[in-house]
């Protein structure tokens, strides 16, 4: 995630050794949440819903805790389960994207999905001189949550009006 550099080394006054075990356990957590989700049959709105609450938690988390070990847990939620959130993202494209259009859809899709690093960079880069990172940081998480929520609003609404629409007896 970016900031990490800023919250590790400047708001944390951590070293670079520091970092870099980091870094470590994240590719490990990561691994190790692969290593489960390949051994294991977990529904695909389990996968997804687990994924983004645990992402969204690491966020606030890392972005609140005083603590560069509260930051620790919280960039490991990050990393470990951004995977798996990647993994529920892909196997609903499949669903989503009929086959013959991957190749129009995928470039647009994974380009929109870049885009939000530089974005997240920036503003990262734009507060962290000002000792603001863990705010942005927690305001990014939040504003997930609340589109996350919002988008499982709209589905709910969707499925119980697709479900009043096949149980209403057609008219005569």
């Amino acid at each position: 995630p970016s900031g990490q550099a800023a919250m590790v080394t400047g708001v944390h006054h951590q070293s670079d050794a520091f970092y870099a075990l980091l870094q470590t356990a994240g590719a490990i957590a990561t691994v190790v949440i692969l290593l489960v989700i390949a051994r294991t049959a977990i529904p695909r709105r389990v996968l997804g819903l687990l994924s983004f609450v645990a992402i969204c938690a690491g966020g606030i988390v890392a972005g609140v805790s005083p603590s560069p070990w509260g930051y620790a847990i919280g960039f490991l939620l990050i990393a470990g389960f951004d995977k798996m959130f990647s993994i529920y993202i892909r196997t609903v494209r499949q669903t989503v994207i009929p086959p013959r259009d991957y190749g129009k859809t995928l470039g647009v899709v994974i380009m929109l999905n870049n885009l939000t690093q530089p974005l997240a960079g920036l503003l990262v880069g734009l507060f962290s001189g000002h000792n603001r990172v863990g705010l942005v940081i927690v305001s990014i998480s939040l504003m997930m949550g609340g589109s996350g929520v919002l988008a499982l609003a709209i589905d709910a609404r969707r499925r119980h009006a697709n479900k009043r629409l096949s149980t209403t007896p057609p008219k005569a």
